[in-house]
């Protein structure tokens, strides 16, 4: 049997223009079924100006791609998951956690948050994760 190995690469932000058009499908999809109000130009526009990082998943070709960002608060920072996308989410996903959960701890963040559908709750409860709030939201016509 051949071991997959993953690879998992924050792009610099110098050649973001050229991994976009490689993940921006994946960002797209993981935005509209987070249900966001950020499009795809948003997200690259954050990741540009260095407030969002961009992550690719690679496992012998490129598989997913991830936002984060870093929210510093006055009781300390947290790592967020903006968006998540890709194809073949079980050979990855621990792999992505544990690279979110290390960079998170390299920047002296307290915690690690991702806001999703309510399947998240279910996939990351076997890394430690657990819900902590809920989302309550009303479309305004």
């Amino acid at each position: 049997m051949t071991e997959i190995v993953i690879r998992i690469q924050g792009v610099p932000t110098d050649a973001v223009p050229a991994i976009w058009p490689l993940v921006q499908e994946w960002i797209a999809e993981a935005l509209e079924r987070g249900q966001s109000l950020d499009t795809p130009d948003d997200v690259l526009t954050r990741i540009l100006a260095k407030e969002y990082q961009l992550w690719v998943v690679d496992d012998g070709q490129p598989a997913a791609a991830f936002v984060t960002r870093i929210y510093s608060g006055s009781l300390g920072s947290a790592l967020v998951a903006v968006c998540l996308g890709g194809k073949g989410m079980d050979r990855w996903l621990f792999a992505v956690e544990d690279v979110i959960c290390g960079f998170a701890k390299d920047k002296g963040c307290k915690r690690v948050y991702l806001h999703g559908r309510r399947g998240w709750v279910k996939r990351l409860a076997q890394y430690g994760w657990q819900e902590d709030t809920v989302n309550v939201m009303k479309e305004i016509a």
